[in-house]
């Protein structure tokens, strides 16, 4: 049976994987006592275990500090020692690595965004990210090793912890809030269920063809309004919106969402002989 190790598996994307990852072995490398085994980004000493465990198929997602979009320690640590830890898996005898990277890469693009977009990140974490991402790319070439990098849209889920929208929303009628409040609503995005992320990922990870960047979204823009309308909706909920109490991001576009063609066109010519859930 296929292992795959994720590193930072017990994160939202995580745990979606373990979730819907049926006929695989998942070994899950984490800060939490209940994973696999111990496994935290800043403690390079705690590697060790890891790699001793030789593995083959790797998914990397360990990113302490988010959503803190802004802040230096994404250049200053994140960035470091994840540039550390890749140095290391790239000199193991490991077969493919995937990576998660973010839309942020992109910076204050509008319209569909497809891979090719040259990436002008406006935010610590997604300068961050983008550096990494160029890294992984010279670095996997020299070493010969399969990679993907994932650059993830606006994932939501009812197993979220982080604040979001969708689970603040999510709260708000929970508790029987009389009224929630939001930006403008105006702003359009790529909101994708975290199983579908889940999915996407494995599909990659595992099939041989893929390689380089890949968006991972649902395709589909919908404007803030139109997707917590939708929420209030299909929750049979009365609770009222209150759009235009707080400040949009400046930090992000007004509009833009993932082009999928490219991931649809490998899965549809390249299908791979795996099932998840």
């Amino acid at each position: 049976m296929l292992t795959i190790d994720i590193i930072g598996g017990n994160g939202l994307i995580g745990s979606a994987i373990k979730r819907t990852v049926k006929n695989m072995t998942i070994r899950d490398w984490g800060i939490n006592s209940k994973s696999y085994g111990y496994f935290n980004l800043m403690d390079e000493n705690s590697w060790d275990q890891l790699f001793s465990n030789d593995p083959k198929y790797i998914i990397l997602l360990s990113w302490p500090g988010l959503p803190n979009y802004m802040e230096d320690f994404h250049i200053l640590n994140n960035l470091t020692m994840s540039i550390r830890l890749l140095s290391k898996l790239l000199e193991k005898n490991i077969s493919k690595i995937l990576v998660a990277g973010t839309c942020y890469e992109y910076g204050l693009v509008d319209g569909k965004v497809n891979e090719n977009v040259i990436t002008k990140p406006i935010t610590k974490y997604g300068l961050a990210k983008d550096t990494l991402r160029a890294y992984l790319e010279i670095e996997a070439q020299k070493h010969n090793i399969d990679w993907c990098w994932l650059r993830i849209f606006y994932p939501y889920s009812d197993h979220a912890i982080r604040p979001t929208l969708y689970n603040k929303l999510l709260k708000a009628i929970n508790n029987n809030d009389k009224y929630f409040e939001l930006g403008s609503g105006n702003q359009v995005r790529d909101f994708i269920l975290v199983d579908n992320i889940a999915i996407q990922i494995v599909d990659l990870l595992l099939n041989p063809y893929s390689i380089g960047i890949y968006n991972s979204g649902s395709g589909t823009p919908f404007s803030v309004r139109e997707f917590a309308n939708s929420i209030v909706k299909s929750k049979n909920s009365n609770i009222e919106l209150r759009f235009g109490v707080y400040k949009d991001r400046e930090y992000e576009p007004k509009s833009f969402w993932a082009d999928m063609e490219k991931y649809n066109i490998l899965i549809n010519k390249h299908k791979i002989n795996h099932k998840i859930i």
